[in-house]
């Protein structure tokens, strides 16, 4: 098993790749060897102003060179980033503060007063001689309680003498904490190791052959799973990285322009940022683009819009299909092939990835078609932030030490590979019928007119029904119809949404993932 930890993938890239440009920003490029030196400085304060080995420093930035020398200066110090998503909302940001219990907050002004409020309020008032509300600031401890904790500005964090080497840590050494939802409403931190991005950042170079000439985007929130390939494996391989400006969200013709433009060859997002709904003729730009890679994770690929893509990328270029939880990182892939393109159905999550055991679990025991998908896999949490009970009731412990991870999920295999059905959490009982809602929806997307859908349960007249929320390809109520009389002929009657939505486009949350939430809301209210 490698010995390496993500501070030593930076080492050796500011080692071996000095001059080759590691970041390119709006505002200019990074070398390696700038990347090293400023997260080196970084480093050095943290460690000066008290970070230990182990404790935790919250980062709430926008893309950009200081995010990038953040997370390394944290983790060259021997500390853990806990990144937050400085969109989210306040209440949100506030949970997560609270619990992360940094020794560190790295932030801007603006974003403290706006997320943190109170909670961060020796930061909103600007240091002496400063006046930008978003200055990136780093502050001592989360909640400054004396002008001693207030925070000093970012060069002057920077003006540190950087450190004669970084802080030794181990690999089961927690390098990172990521804060997904939980089903109490409340956000719960997923513990990762170093030893853990590591694996997959070394299979992610390996697999896909990366190179010091690839060009990576980071189009993922750093709250976002997906941004631990963006950040290590382009340092790892001597890679550019080119963070994809927020405002392009939902806009894919901006999108594709800015692949051309910025001479992306490696692509790694949720699908629907450049499968959405009525936007086909935009891709065509990407004919022209120097894409090696397309890797879409983090949900179901529609099939009409994957199609789509496919015949319009540059020849050679591979599209993959990433599938695992936060908690594991990615467990399976797919490398999408003419037969996936040539057939309707779902596209397979695919085969183990090399680091990866895994068995499916049916309700009678081991499976060998159908199943909750385990998985054991260094790249596997270490567990839930101050939630052992809860981390002890997803893992199942092996008598010979090997322990395994519930994911919730449930596959199937087919043809050696396994496909998704569902989450064992959205399986609903509707007039004591059992429905997996993955299921539905993908009969809703198999009608050629529907971009997007999803599937929930509402309340009416104190029963639980289905609902359903469509994109479709063309805003026509007839079409709706269709829809209807497509599911009616291919589902049993109590598969039926009695409640069908058109919207323009589904909602999505920061992550690009869609806000079941709000499709809930909406479809209750039934507009």
């Amino acid at each position: 098993m490698s010995e390496q930890t993500l501070s030593t993938i930076l080492m050796g890239a500011a080692s071996r790749f000095t001059s080759r440009t590691a970041l390119v920003t709006s505002a200019g490029q990074l070398t390696y060897g700038e990347l090293f030196d400023r997260a080196l400085r970084l480093s050095a304060y943290l460690v000066e102003t008290g970070l230990r080995p182990g404790d935790r420093v919250v980062i709430c930035l926008p893309k950009g060179a200081e995010l990038s020398v953040s997370i390394f200066g944290v983790l060259l110090a021997g500390g853990s980033y806990v990144p937050i998503d400085y969109t989210m909302p306040a209440a949100r940001g506030v949970l997560i503060l609270r619990d992360a219990e940094p020794s560190h907050l790295i932030t801007t002004r603006q974003i403290a007063a706006a997320l943190f409020q109170g909670e961060a309020r020796g930061l909103v008032e600007p240091t002496a001689g400063g006046s930008a509300k978003q200055e990136v600031v780093v502050a001592l401890r989360a909640a400054p309680s004396s002008k001693e904790g207030a925070g000093i500005s970012w060069g002057e964090a920077l003006s540190s003498a950087p450190l004669s080497a970084a802080v030794p840590v181990e690999a089961l050494s927690i390098a990172y904490v990521l804060y997904t939802s939980g089903s109490t409403g409340r956000p719960k931190g997923v513990m990762q190791s170093h030893r853990s991005a590591v694996a997959f950042v070394e299979w992610t170079a390996r697999h896909l052959g990366l190179r010091p000439e690839d060009v990576l985007s980071q189009h993922a929130s750093p709250s976002f799973d997906l941004t631990i390939f963006d950040f290590f494996a382009s340092a790892l391989a001597g890679a550019t990285l080119v963070p994809v400006p927020e405002w392009l969200f939902g806009q894919v013709a901006k999108t594709c322009r800015f692949i051309v433009k910025n001479g992306i060859t490696v692509w790694y997002s949720v699908p629907s940022v450049l499968l959405r709904p009525d936007e086909g003729a935009p891709l065509r730009q990407l004919e022209g683009s120097a894409l090696r890679h397309v890797i879409l994770a983090g949900e179901v690929i529609p099939k009409p819009g994957l199609k789509e893509l496919a015949a319009h990328l540059p020849e050679g270029c591979s599209i993959s299909n990433w599938f695992g939880p936060t908690e594991t990182n990615v467990c399976t892939f797919h490398d999408i092939g003419p037969e996936d393109l040539a057939s309707d159905g779902p596209v397979p999550i695919g085969v183990p990835c090399p680091y990866a055991e895994i068995r499916l679990e049916g309700p009678d025991g081991p499976s060998t078609e159908e199943g909750e998908l385990l998985v054991c896999s260094p790249t596997v949490m270490e567990g839930y932030r101050g939630l052992d009970e809860l981390t002890a009731q997803r893992f199942v412990h092996e008598p010979d030490g090997r322990k395994f991870y519930r994911t919730g999920d449930i596959v199937r295999v087919e043809s050696g590979r396994l496909s998704f059905l569902g989450r064992r959490d959205r399986l609903v009982k509707i007039r004591g019928y059992r429905i997996q809602l993955e299921e539905l929806e993908q009969a809703l997307r198999e009608h050629p007119a529907v971009t997007e859908a999803a599937v929930v349960t509402f309340q009416e007249e104190g029963r639980e029904q289905l609902g359903a929320a469509i994109a479709l390809r063309e805003p026509s109520e007839a079409l709706v119809g269709e829809v209807r009389r497509h599911c009616a002929e291919r589902l049993p009657p109590y598969m039926v949404p009695s409640r069908l939505l058109r919207l323009e486009a589904l909602p999505r949350n920061s992550r690009g993932k869609v806000d079941v939430q709000e499709v809930s809301r909406l479809v209750s209210l039934g507009s």
